[in-house]
């Protein structure tokens, strides 16, 4: 097994059987954090859909609508509608 950072000049010195090995090392890597990142991003999108059909439900004549970010995630806030300014 091949751990560390490999220096430039040691590519030249590293055999056949080294350079697979870590093209596998490397393709495990990589193969396990896409993975990680997909399910983050199908979490993500799967919240954004909720939001989306939430967006839906609500009455077309309703103003004042705003989304507000905050550490626990996103939060929905009927502010009074102001007009006449």
């Amino acid at each position: 097994m091949i751990v560390g950072r490999i220096m430039k000049g040691e590519w030249e010195s590293m055999t056949i059987d080294d350079l697979f090995a870590l093209r596998e090392q490397m393709q495990e890597v990589l193969s396990a954090k896409l993975k990680a990142k997909k399910v983050e991003l199908e979490r993500r999108l799967q919240q954004l859909n909720q939001q989306s059909k939430l967006i839906e439900t609500v009455k077309p004549g309703l103003s004042g609508l705003m989304l507000s970010f905050g550490h626990c995630g996103c939060a929905w806030k009927f502010l009074p509608l102001v007009s006449n300014l």
